[in-house]
């Protein structure tokens, strides 16, 4: 991903590293793999889809265990969100609920204060008290969210052929659209255009 002033370039692996687009070289390293180690065991981060146009920050689910906690306990097993601003660089990573369900996408929305996680169900985020907001069901599995500009509405795709639109603050079903012939469209992203009026 590219820093929204172009100047910089960050890769995630192990580690979040941050790179000069103009010269390559590296500038910057920061952990993942070792995040708060005296607490957590190495995150497993699932990074497929990055949908950070819009909010100008990447987010991405992680997942790790309690070192301190009985690993026959639930509340052992974490979920997490790692975010990385691409305006003011600054990267987070934050425990936000017992895992129980996985997210294959995230995103947050342009104001920065929620993000939402989908798969079989969609969940909304506090930002700011890093927690759980609300969470519903889904009528089949979607891969891939966004949120549009405003803040009012979250796009879902992937897996089948349809395209779901959700409300983003109470995470109603909106509408959905049927792709001609049910086209699935698996591993592709929701990208969200704007036309200047």
């Amino acid at each position: 991903m590219f820093s929204r002033d172009g100047t910089k370039l960050h890769g995630m692996g192990r580690n979040m590293y941050t790179f000069d687009a103009t010269s390559g070289e590296q500038i910057n390293e920061r952990t993942i793999s070792q995040w708060e180690s005296e607490t957590y065991n190495i995150p497993d981060v699932l990074d497929v889809w990055s949908q950070h146009e819009n909010s100008g920050v990447m987010v991405t689910p992680f997942y790790t265990t309690k070192k301190a906690m009985d690993p026959a306990d639930p509340e052992a097993y974490r979920t997490g969100l790692l975010t990385l601003d691409l305006e003011s660089d600054e990267m987070v990573m934050r425990d936000v609920r017992t895992m129980d369900v996985f997210y294959f996408s995230t995103a947050v929305s342009p104001d920065k204060t929620r993000a939402y996680g989908v798969y079989n169900v969609l969940e909304s985020f506090d930002l700011t008290k890093g927690a759980s907001i609300k969470r519903v069901p889904l009528p089949h599995s979607y891969y891939s969210i966004n949120v549009s500009k405003d803040n009012k509405t979250i796009f879902l795709s992937g897996a089948l052929g349809n395209i779901a639109a959700y409300d983003a603050e109470t995470l109603e079903r909106k509408a959905a659209v049927d792709l001609p012939d049910g086209a699935s469209m698996s591993l592709s992203s929701v990208r969200i255009f704007h036309r200047d009026e």
